[in-house]
């Protein structure tokens, strides 16, 4: 049975040096557990980053910018193909 969050485009951003994600380890089950239900699940791993990247003056640019592509894919996916 498919669930409904099988359609929710879901996008999983981490720290290379996260410990919560476990360096990587744990996200990447995650994100494969998503992934396998869900087409429109994205995982972006940022280098020398730890957990809070979001507020991290090197990482909020590249974060965002990745955040926003991630957006265009989605809307992009959801128009009419011709």
């Amino acid at each position: 049975m498919i669930s409904n969050n099988s359609t929710i485009p879901t996008f999983f951003i981490y720290g290379e040096k996260d410990p919560v994600a476990g360096f990587g380890k744990g996200i990447a089950k995650v994100y494969h557990a998503y992934h396998k239900n869900n087409e429109n699940t994205k995982i972006y791993c940022m280098n020398d980053a730890t957990h809070d990247i979001l507020h991290d003056r090197m990482c909020s640019d590249i974060i965002f910018d990745k955040i926003e592509a991630f957006i265009h894919y989605v809307e992009k996916e959801k128009m009419p193909k011709n």
